[in-house]
C-alpha cells in the first residue's frame, strides 16, 4: 500500500488494503505479521527512518482496530533504502512511500 509524500496516515486504497489483510491473516489462524515502512528518497535518512517506522505502525494500529492481536504484528521501518523504484536522491517517487505487510505463519 502506498502513503502520501511526507505522510503516514492511511488512504482509503491502504485501508482496504489493510482490511483485506486482516481477513486473511484471520483465515489462516496463527500468523506472524511483519509490517515494513519504506520511504522515498527526499530527506535525511534519519527522518526517512522515523517516517517509514510511523507507516508501518499507522498499518498495525489499523490491523489491531480491526482485531488481531497487537502481539503477533512486528513492524520495522527501512527509511529509503529497499526501493521499489530505485532513484537517485531527493526523488519524490509515489511507489517508494510504501508499507509491505507479510503474513510469515
Amino acid at each position: 500500500m502506498f502513503f502520501d509524500f511526507d505522510k503516514s496516515n492511511l488512504t482509503a486504497e491502504a485501508q482496504s488494503t489493510v482490511t483485506e489483510a486482516v481477513s486473511a491473516a484471520k483465515t489462516l489462524g496463527s500468523v506472524r505479521i511483519m509490517v515494513t515502512g519504506h520511504t522515498d528518497t527526499v530527506g535525511s535518512d534519519r527522518y526517512n527512518q522515523a517516517l517509514s517506522i510511523r507507516r508501518a505502525t499507522s498499518v498495525k494500529d489499523e490491523m489491531v482496530r480491526q482485531g488481531l492481536g497487537a502481539d503477533s504484528i512486528a513492524i520495522e521501518g527501512k527509511s529509503f533504502h529497499d526501493p521499489l523504484v530505485p532513484t537517485g536522491p531527493g526523488v519524490r517517487e509515489p511507489k517508494n512511500r510504501r508499507a509491505v505487510i507479510d503474513l510469515g505463519g
